[in-house]
């Protein structure tokens, strides 16, 4: 639906949801959400404890198969992420929706990846950073590298330097 639907639980992510879109709604149930029954979802995004997210991924992969693509890490805050996503699209499809809506060419875009996830991300856009701590694989994709200490305000700072001499 081009927003970001979360629980309440994760409104402190928020801030980070919204460097994607000002479309940002909290709900108490999510599971409950109109946006379900659209066709133009892009991710899903859990964050539970390892046992919930092993339960998860064997209740849906015989519902889903091969229709969803999934990544899934832990979190350094404890817990475990796993993220799904249509096979057909990825973060550079993303990124393509993105800029059309927005009326902007690939070209005039920036994007910053640091994780095995955003190779299309990088490749589509006009300009590409991946952070320090990538894998080397992601940063021979990218255009520039950024040695930064944080992700949010380290690499913003650091394309704004980069890319607009600010």
């Amino acid at each position: 639906s081009g927003g970001i639907h979360h629980g309440h639980d994760s409104r402190h992510h928020r801030s980070a949801y919204e460097l994607w879109t000002t479309d940002v709604h909290a709900h108490d149930d999510v599971y409950a959400l109109p946006a379900w029954s659209g066709d133009d979802i892009l991710g899903v995004g859990v964050v539970a404890p390892a046992p919930a997210i092993t339960h998860l991924r064997a209740a849906l992969w015989p519902e889903l198969g091969e229709r969803v693509g999934a990544m899934e890490f832990p979190l350094s805050t404890g817990g475990q992420f796993l993220a799904l996503h249509s096979s057909e699209d990825d973060k550079g499809t993303g990124l393509e929706r993105i800029a059309q809506a927005y009326g902007l060419a690939l070209d005039d875009c920036v994007a910053v990846g640091d994780w095995i996830n955003d190779y299309q991300f990088l490749e589509a856009a006009g300009r590409s950073f991946a952070m320090g701590h990538s894998p080397d694989s992601l940063k021979a994709v990218a255009d520039e590298v950024l040695e930064v200490d944080t992700v949010i305000g380290g690499a913003i700072a650091g394309v704004a330097r980069r890319v607009w001499g600010i």
